[in-house]
Order: C-alpha cells, then structure tokens, then sequence
C-alpha cells in the first residue's frame, strides 16, 4: 500500500476527523490504487500477482512458478472440476525428499492398487505374495521354483495336460543339478499306540531312530497323488507301527487304520500314493547269511551260471568235490598249476607240480625245476649231470674219476688238474701245491728252518711271538724278544725293558708310566701343550699355563687361564629393586617398602599384576673381564597370598656402545618359572633361566639394558594376586683375571 499510496493530511492515531478530511484521505487511495488492479472483466479462475516490475497487480496467464512452497493437504480438480484428488500425507521422523525421473516423454504415475499393466520394469529380488497369473507370457528363466503348478501351456514347444492323456506327453524334462528330497533324522516314535499319538512324518524320508515299545508309531502325511514317503526303522530291536492321516488307507484297508503289517526293526518300507486317498507299500530289508565251518566229507563247490548280471548258484556234483574232512578237492581233469598232493596222473605240457609226492609220479621228461631231492639215488648209469653254473652240494660225494670243476667240502681221494682250487680240505695227502695262490688261515703245523724266505708282499705276518737270530726288515707288531734295530724304525706297542735306546724315535704313545729325570734337559712341545694334571716346579714356567697352579705362578706378562683360586669364571651381580625403575610403557609400580613386622626386615618390592605382562628397567656395565657372551639369572621374589599358584619372570637385554642409539629393540627374552610355597612374605627364589642373548653384540666399555617382565601369557603364570620382585642374581662368565 505504501508504495501506491501516501497519506497526505492524516492526523494521528485516535485524532478526531472531519468527515470533509476522511472524504479526501478515501478519494486519495482511490486514485492511487485505480491503476493498479486487473479488472474483474475476462480475469475469472486466475491467479492475481505483482508484474515482474513490481508495479502493479496482474491476472496470471501462464503457469504459476512456486519456490520452496509449503502446502497442508492440496487438492487438485478433475476434469469437470466437481471433484478433487485430495493428497492425505503420514506423519515423519523427519524431511524426506521425493525425486520425480528425467522422463522421455508423457508418463503417469502407477499406484498400489489400481490395475495396470507395466512393461520395462525391471524387479531385483521381488517377494511375490500369491501364485502369478501370467496368462500368454513368456518366462525366460524362472530360477530356483519351490512348487510350481502348470496346467496347459508347453514347455519348449511340447504341450502339457490338455484334454487327451497324449497332450500331456513330454519327450525331456531336464533338472539342472541333484532333484534332492526331504529327510528327517533321528525320530522317536509315538508312544500312545494310536492314530492320534503316532508321531507325524513332514519328510520325504524318515528315519526313525527310537522305538520305546513294541508298537509304538508314525502317522503319514494326507495323501496326494504322486507322493512318495519312506520310512526307516534304525531301532535295534523295536517293531513299529504306521497308520494314515485321518480319513487315508493303507494296502486297501480301512480308512484310518493301522497298516497291518508292523515294520521290523532294520526294514525299511516305502509307501507310494497313486490317487490322493489310499496308500500302498514296498518293504526291503536286508537277510544275514551265516558261514559255518563243516567237516563233512563230501561238499559241492558253488559257481555261478554266467558273468555277468543276475545269475543262478549251481554246483557240478559229479565232477567236482570237496572233503572238508581231509581238504581234498577232486575234479575230473585240472588245467593250470595245482599246489598240493595230487592222487591220479597229471599230464600237460610245461606243467608244474608244487609238493607233489606220489609214488605214480614216474616220468618228468620235459621237467624244467625240482625241489631240493632229500632222498632216493642217482645210480651210476644216470649220465652226467650238467648244472651249467650252479654247485652240486652232496655231502659227501665219492668218485673212481676225478671231479671236473670247483669242489667244495672234504675230499675223499685225491684231487688233480690245473690250477685247482681246494676249500676246507684237510686231507693229509694233499702233499704238494705248487701253484697253490690262496690258503686258508695255518692254524696248526710249522714251516721249518729251511723253508726259504717268506715274501708276504705289502701284508704283515702275525705270528704271536716271532724269534729269530738276525734282524728283522719291515715293521714289527707285538712284544719283541731281542734288540730291534735299524733306521726309522717304529716300534708299536714295545713294553720290553730292554729297549734302551731311541735315539732317532719321533712317535710315541701315551707315556703312563715311568719318569723324566731331573737331568733329561729341555722339553720342546712345540706347539703342543703338556697336559700333566698337576705339574709342580721349584722354578717357572714359560710360556702359557692351563690348569690348576699348585705354588706360585711369576714371571712377565704371564697369562693365566682358568684358575681356579681368582675370579675367573661364573661371577653374579645382585640387581635389587632399588636399582631399577618401572618402564614408562606398560611398568609395574613403583618401588615400595613394605613393613612385615616391627622390628623386623622390610620389604622392598615391585608389584607386577596378573592381568598384563608389567615391566622394571635396570642397567649395567659390565667389567672388562666379561667374556661378552650369554648370561643367566635368578629371581628373588614373594606374594602376597597363600596358596601355591605359579608365576613367570622373563628378562631380555640389549647392548649399547658409544655413540650408538638408545633407541633400540631389547633381544630375545628368556622365561623362568616358580611357584609360591603355600605362604605370604616367604623368600621365593627360581631356579637359574637358560641362556640369555643380549642384542647389540656386546663388546668392552658398552652400557646393557636389561628389561624384567612378568610374563602372565606362560601356562604356568597361574597367580590371581600382584607377584612382588625383590631382586634378581645376574650371571656372567669372566675370562680375564682383572680389568687392565
């Protein structure tokens, strides 16, 4: 209105006016708002809007552009504008936007339950409440169907159902994958013995594995043409009943009554539906065949008539027999190898005959192999026998003629030909063997004094004890009676006394027994070094010594390894709590004094809880002696409970030398367990841990960490309550006799 109109001589408010005043003030707003309003005239339905320059009203023609407009329940007018589609809305959580499709061309809206038909829709992983009806429409690929009824139709061309049987004919129905059928297991059956406390069966398969009593029951499902139930009775000595739903039969009997014929435990029975009232069965089970031994004397093998498929068991009476009593089989003629004794002839070529010894047996003319022929003779017209390269092992084998060929044993007789080689013979008339090459070991007889040399070549003669005049040449083996002599002589094993001199001797063993005079002179061991359990001298030693010293050790830059009397060897340190400090990361607590009695020793302890590994740090420098290896350690430690729960101490150390980082990762930890003694306050003590291994490669002058831990993930680390750690006993091995 201000821009339209300005008041000119309006008083104030609540001022008395004149109706002269008031006349002008409404002729005012009449020619100021004249030129801004539509007429009436031609303007009826429409919207009245400011112009877009603002200055004045106008009846809008066009669509009317609305922005973020809120509106409460709109109604919009059909076609004949006498009724309206009212929008009714529900309450929300909160703003929900609603995004109208990029559309291509005129399209309408689809609602719930008006009836339309919808193409190019594409569902994913629809719920489809009732059976589709798609009279005429082709379904590509219907997926995985649970129960589908088709009546009329074709499947792939070939028709189904209509209104002769051969409409319905289907050259081939193709599953993909197993046709699967329902199973239940492990059934009890019911025990009212009536229809109506049978237990009801809901699978394809049953297996019922419990019948209480003789009689007990299932009832089947309501029959339907096609439907095919089985039922296992896996009970081990139970009968069980089986009647229909109500109203059904069983075998053409009564509705609702028991099937008559119980099944047994272990049968198995199949009931099949062909109209969807009566039920009819099949019953397999499985017989038990029982195999006795017989001693009956006559027996008759049982073979089969043929190959292949179903056949019958036959037995050929007249040629073929058994005695159970004796195991002997009797046929009219073998073929093949037989293992056995044989009664009657056996005749073939190339045949063999195992553990035959009938007397019968009088002509092998074509035999290839004999057993081992431990009786009967070969008399003397037998002709030569040839055994190509085997030996002929007789006993004792005696002969007018000679033997041509190796022979083994004794002979009887002499023996003659070249070359001839004799084993075991201890006949004396063997008087010569010129060319004799290989004897046996002498073990009786002599060879005399004029024998002639005995040239054994690179061997060595063992003779027990050897006497001879003159010298021998070549090594001698044993106690020697008389003087060895010669250059380079090596005598093994010579305890004789009076072997007095070995002048140019460069081996010997291990001297046991005797002594090395005052007088001897120098020892040179050379690089050796003399191993005399205790030596003991009136003056020093030079060079090296190894062992325990008994006396005084002197002399310059001497070098003493191993001895006993000074700190050489396993040395400890004590590390008590007071030296170390809980780790910034997962510590244990501080250090704490606790009192046990006045008057009495306090504690000082750290606390490492049960529920996480807790840790203390300590450090050390170890001396110059340190032999820079592995060390070892015990905890000393008590609890605060009674009980005999166990606990785990681990430590892990690393090495740092100069100028190298602090921040380094500690070595691998070594755990040691222990268990408390039933007692509070008591002095617990572990045993020493293996090896540890310090990171770092620890070397002279380096500083090492050392990390303690509780190690509550060790099986024996049982202790509910806080572990308390007095201190622990660090070992270490020395291999120097001070720090110079």
């Amino acid at each position: 209105m201000p821009d339209w109109y300005a008041a000119s001589g309006a008083p104030s408010s609540a001022a008395t006016l004149s109706s002269s005043t008031m006349r002008t003030e409404f002729s005012s707003i009449e020619s100021g708002i004249t030129d801004k309003l539509p007429t009436y005239t031609g303007n009826g339905g429409k919207v009245i809007a400011v112009n877009s320059v603002g200055t004045a009203l106008e009846a809008v023609t066009s669509a009317l552009a609305l922005t973020s407009p809120v509106l409460t329940t709109p109604q919009i007018n059909d076609t004949s504008a006498d009724h309206q589609y009212v929008f009714a809305v529900s309450e929300l959580a909160a703003d929900r936007t609603v995004t109208l499709p990029l559309l291509a061309g005129n399209d309408e809206f689809v609602f719930k339950d008006f009836i339309q038909t919808l193409t190019n829709k594409t569902l994913t992983s629809p719920t489809i409440g009732t059976s589709p009806t798609a009279a005429g429409a082709t379904w590509a690929d219907l997926g995985a169907v649970t129960t589908a009824d088709i009546n009329g139709g074709t499947i792939d061309g070939t028709a189904i159902g209509g209104g002769t049987p051969a409409a319905g004919s289907l050259t081939t129905l193709t599953l993909s994958g197993a046709l699967t059928q329902s199973v239940t297991d492990s059934i009890t059956a019911g025990t009212t013995q009536t229809q109506a406390g049978a237990t009801a069966l809901t699978a394809d398969i049953n297996r019922v594995t419990v019948v209480g009593t003789d009689g007990d029951g299932v009832k089947l499902p309501t029959a339907a043409a096609g439907k095919r139930i089985t039922i296992i009775n896996a009970d081990s000595t139970e009968g069980l009943q089986v009647w229909p739903a109500s109203s059904d039969t069983i075998n053409g009997g009564s509705g609702d009554a028991v099937d008559s014929n119980t099944l047994a435990a272990g049968e198995e029975r199949t009931y099949t539906s062909a109209d969807g009232a009566d039920w009819y069965a099949f019953t397999s089970s499985l017989t038990n065949v029982t195999l006795a031994d017989t001693t009956d004397t006559t027996t008759f093998l049982v073979v089969a008539g043929g190959s292949t498929g179903d056949q019958a068991l036959l037995t050929d009476a007249s040629n073929l027999t058994y005695n159970a009593s004796t195991g002997a089989l009797s046929a009219a003629t073998f073929t093949g190898a037989l293992t056995g004794n044989v009664t009657g002839n056996a005749s073939g070529t190339a045949a063999t005959v195992t553990g035959a010894t009938q007397a019968a047996i009088t002509t092998l003319a074509n035999a290839v192999t004999v057993g081992a022929l431990d009786s009967g003779s070969i008399t003397s017209g037998f002709g030569s026998i040839d055994v190509g390269s085997s030996a002929i092992d007789g006993g004792v084998i005696t002969a007018d003629t000679n033997f041509a060929g190796n022979i083994t044993g004794n002979v009887t007789g002499n023996t003659s030909g070249t070359a001839a080689t004799v084993t075991g013979a201890t006949q004396a008339s063997i008087t010569s063997a010129a060319n004799l090459v290989t004897v046996g070991a002498l073990d009786s007889g002599s060879i005399t004094s004029g024998f002639g040399s005995i040239d054994v070549g690179s061997s060595a003669i063992d003779g027990g004890v050897i006497t001879a005049d003159t010298n021998f040449a070549g090594p001698l083996t044993g106690n020697v009676t008389g003087n060895a002599s010669g250059t380079a002589a090596t005598v093994t094993g010579a305890t004789q006394a009076a072997i007095t001199t070995v002048a140019n001797v460069v081996t010997v063993g291990a001297l046991d027994s005797g002594s090395i005079t005052s007088g001897f002179g120098a020892v040179d061991v050379g690089s050796s070094a003399i191993d005399g359990g205790v030596i003991t001298a009136a003056t020093n030693f030079a060079g090296p010594l190894t062992g325990n010293v008994t006396g005084d050790a002197s002399g310059s830059s001497g070098t003493c390894t191993g001895l006993a009397s000074g700190n050489i060897g396993k040395s400890t340190i004590f590390v008590p709590v007071a030296a170390m400090l809980p780790t910034v990361s997962n510590g244990c607590t501080a250090l704490t004094q606790v009192e046990t009695t006045a008057d009495r020793p306090d504690m000082n302890v750290m606390d490492f809880a049960a529920d996480a590994d807790d840790h203390a740090q300590f450090q050390v420098a170890f001396p110059k002696s340190w032999n820079e290896g592995t060390v070892t350690f015990q905890a000393f430690w008590t609890s605060t409970a009674t009980d005999t729960d166990g606990v785990a101490w681990g430590l892990q150390g690393v090495a740092v030398g100069n100028d190298g980082t602090i921040d380094v990762a500690y070595g691998t930890a070594v755990v040691v367990t222990d268990d408390n003694i039933s007692a509070a306050e008591d002095l617990l003590v572990t045993a020493e841990s293996t090896a540890i291994t310090i990171a770092g490669t620890p070397a002279v002058d380096e500083m090492c960490y050392f990390r303690i831990f509780r190690d509550v993930s060790d099986a024996n680390d049982d202790m509910a309550e806080d572990a308390r750690l007095i201190g622990i006993k660090l070992f270490f091995t020395t291999d120097a006799g001070n720090d110079v």
